[in-house]
């Protein structure tokens, strides 16, 4: 029916719009619910009492540890201090050893490597090479007393290297010399060569004329073409009225330790006037190249220091007891002279010849004595030691104070005694230089008589059985 079609349509459309309305306000209540259970989200939530007081006292707990400065109080102070310094008592004195072992070591190790150097300079230059130990002090100037000057004289911190000179057989090619017998015992002994072929050995600007430092007392002279060399016994000097250069040596050929001599003396009854050529070998004269010091508070000590199983070559009291009969008065004592025994003990030479052998050492070039010079120059023999310790363990003379040598103690441990020093040897046959350790106190001795000597046999067993250093 028409009239029930057009009610349906109308309640259909109040219905729809009553639906619609109810839509709208059921999505405007969710929306709403959404709103407030996100804003809920954000909202913090209602603090109790308990959480309020806690809260109130952490504030101000923290507004006063804000307040308060961050330092240590004096007492918290002196207490980290006192910890600091037992630490520091207790470390300190082991690490300085330790500091002080490795300087020992380093030491020798640059003894070692600066031989082998001028070794290899030796070989590479085909002239002979020296190595020069320097005492820290030649006379006796080094000590409040003449026994504490002996400390300075046997102590050795610098090595420098010494460049020997093509040997001199004139002025020009072909410069001779006449032989002559000085003193009529029946030996030539001295070399006569006119100054005009020798002119270089005289320094005539001044008169009387004077060594002109070419040739010295010490170096070797060689005759003809004999393979003998002769020791010069005193510088060269002026005979005016013949206008010759003297030139005494010492025949037969001698060395200081009676090796390397020759039976024989050259005879004057058919040398004696003879016409001969030469040459003089020179003794090493100090490179104008710098040397070298050891690391602070080491040194060579010379003392303990020569040839051979108990050798003490190098010592300034083996240098005494090879001065003269009666020897000098040890230590020397002021004034000093030349004729009481002049304190002026020299350095130490150690030559390589250029095949990379030893070829000759010096270990006393000066004269101690006007009656009795003294020329310690002397071909390889044996095994060469150079004890390598502390300055502060040098002694001051074995032969005078034996057992102050041999002090093993708090205050004073000799070098020799102390077994964190290390030996440099020179084996004088083929070349070879290594270190080794000094050896402690051993059961049995050696079985010398003598202490000293005895406790540098015990000391050398390594270096003298050719025991090198592994770990330097």
């Amino acid at each position: 029916m028409p009239g029930h079609s057009a009610d349906c349509r109308s309640k259909s459309t109040t219905f729809a719009r009553r639906g619609n309305a109810m839509d709208y306000k059921r999505s405007g209540r969710a929306r709403g619910a959404r709103h407030r259970a996100g804003s809920d989200r954000h909202r913090r939530p209602a603090l109790t009492l308990m959480q309020l007081v806690r809260g109130r006292a952490a504030c101000e707990s923290l507004a006063v540890l804000r307040r308060r400065r961050a330092a240590l109080t004096l007492v918290e102070l002196l207490v980290v201090m006192g910890v600091l310094v037992m630490l520091a008592a207790i470390t300190l004195p082991t690490v300085k050893g330790m500091l002080s072992d490795q300087k020992v070591s380093q030491a020798a190790t640059l003894v070692q490597q600066y031989c082998e150097a001028a070794r290899s300079r030796a070989i590479a230059t085909g002239r002979p090479v020296a190595v020069i130990f320097d005492r820290l002090r030649y006379d006796a100037g080094g000590g409040a007393t003449p026994l504490d000057a002996l400390v300075a004289n046997n102590t050795c911190v610098r090595m420098s290297t010494g460049e020997v000179f093509p040997p001199y057989a004139g002025d020009w090619a072909g410069a001779v010399g006449r032989l002559e017998d000085s003193n009529a015992d029946g030996v030539v002994d001295r070399l006569r060569i006119p100054v005009a072929q020798a002119a270089s050995l005289i320094d005539t600007s001044v008169t009387p004329a004077v060594p002109s430092g070419m040739a010295l007392a010490g170096d070797m002279l060689q005759l003809g073409a004999r393979r003998e060399t002769f020791l010069i016994s005193a510088d060269p000097s002026l005979d005016a009225s013949t206008a010759e250069v003297l030139v005494p040596f010492f025949n037969p050929p001698l060395t200081s330790v009676g090796t390397n001599t020759f039976s024989l003396a050259e005879p004057a009854t058919w040398m004696n006037g003879t016409t001969v050529r030469f040459r003089i070998f020179r003794r090493p004269s100090k490179s104008l190249a710098g040397g070298t010091s050891l690391p602070r508070g080491t040194c060579i000590d010379m003392h303990f220091s020569g040839f051979g199983t108990a050798g003490r070559e190098f010592s300034s009291d083996s240098i005494h007891l090879t001065a003269g009969t009666p020897a000098p008065s040890y230590p020397p004592t002021p004034p000093y002279s030349q004729s009481n025994g002049n304190p002026d003990y020299g350095p130490i030479y150690i030559v390589f010849s250029p095949d990379g052998t030893v070829e000759a050492w010096y270990y006393q070039n000066r004269a101690l004595s006007v009656t009795a010079p003294v020329f310690q120059r002397a071909a390889p023999t044996t095994m060469i030691h150079l004890l390598v310790g502390r300055t502060d363990g040098v002694p001051q003379s074995p032969l005078v104070d034996p057992a102050g040598a041999l002090a093993a103690g708090d205050t004073f441990t000799s070098n020799i005694m102390d077994t964190l020093n290390s030996w440099v040897t020179i084996n004088p046959y083929t070349g070879h230089i290594y270190t080794s350790p000094v050896n402690g106190v051993t059961v049995p001795a050696p079985g010398l008589s003598d202490p000293v000597l005895n406790r540098l046999a015990q000391a050398r067993t390594s270096a003298t059985f050719g025991i090198a250093d592994t770990n330097p």
